[in-house]
């Protein structure tokens, strides 16, 4: 079974499966203005089978052989991306720079920060934090904004809900907190995030 990769945040990164989604929502590292998205993959068969489903699995037009949906990404939206698209390297180097400046600055702090690797793109920066949602007011006292990603495991909604306790899972979600990290933060906004944390603890 080949690997489809979910790859969302992670464009600009090394793949490790046949297909990789990704996404390119406003938020993301290479952000278009809506809603977009893209499937790369290795294997030409796969990729055929892709495009296929895209199309309300049609081929030719008003030929259905499977049940697709409409999954094209606009003309706007690509327009939006290919003039971005060249920008994404340097934005990752910066995103890069500042996740590193924050191990340096975070380092004192009772924070558990996440680990480098080769090929972070950093599109989040989420410590695992004491006292979470007081640091998280004490932060917003302050017009830093943070985001709880995932403030309940999957376990716990509706449609997975067995009744089954995973407590690394819940421990995670009660500390996860993502520090603001994207490409444009100057070197002065990255040191008062880091003063008003160390000044939390």
């Amino acid at each position: 079974m080949p690997i489809l990769e979910d790859a969302a945040q992670a464009v600009g990164s090394a793949g490790l499966g046949k297909l990789a989604a990704l996404s390119f929502f406003p938020s993301k590292n290479l952000g278009a203005a809506g809603d977009a998205g893209m499937l790369l993959a290795d294997d030409a068969e796969l990729a055929e089978r892709v495009r296929l489903y895209r199309a309300h699995g049609a081929r030719p037009k008003y030929e259905h052989h499977v049940v697709g949906a409409n999954l094209r990404m606009d003309t706007l939206q690509a327009a939006i991306l290919r003039v971005k698209r060249p920008h994404l390297a340097r934005w990752t180097a910066q995103r890069r720079a500042n996740a590193l400046c924050y191990h340096e600055l975070l380092a004192p702090t009772p924070l558990v920060l996440p680990t480098d690797a080769p090929g972070h793109v950093w599109h989040q920066f989420v410590v695992r934090a004491p006292k979470r949602d007081e640091l998280r007011a004490h932060l917003r006292a302050r017009d830093i904004e943070t985001e709880v990603y995932y403030p309940k495991p999957l376990h716990q909604q509706t449609p997975f809900a067995r009744g089954e306790c995973f407590p690394h899972a819940e421990r995670a979600c009660r500390e996860v907190l993502a520090l603001p990290v994207h490409a444009h933060l100057a070197a002065a906004q990255l040191e008062y995030v880091a003063d008003a944390i160390r000044a939390f603890y």
